[in-house]
């Protein structure tokens, strides 16, 4: 299966459905393949929520080790998660 071996090769919802048909003759809808592609992420990568979640705990903790503050700047997101990204530079000794 080569199409595993490019990370640049997307496999989409159709390729699945295709798939299990041609390897386990078993059909399926390409929004149950949708699914079990999400299902698979997950158990791969984790929950994309909770890491979400994990990131903003840790950006706080990490502000301790901080030198002095120059500058900070904002955007808004427009994803699944929304929310506020913060950019902060800080000056090297």
């Amino acid at each position: 299966m080569d199409k595993f071996i490019d990370p640049a090769t997307v496999y989409t919802p159709k390729d699945i459905a295709e798939d299990m048909l041609k390897l386990h003759d078993v059909s399926l809808t390409c929004m149950q393949a949708w699914r079990a592609k999400e299902k698979a992420i997950k158990l791969v990568c984790g929950d994309p929520a909770e890491s979400y979640a994990k990131l903003s705990e840790a950006c706080i903790r990490g502000w301790e080790y901080c030198r002095p503050v120059v500058v900070v700047d904002g955007t808004a997101l427009r994803g699944a998660y929304g929310g506020t990204m913060l950019i902060a530079s800080t000056m090297d000794p």
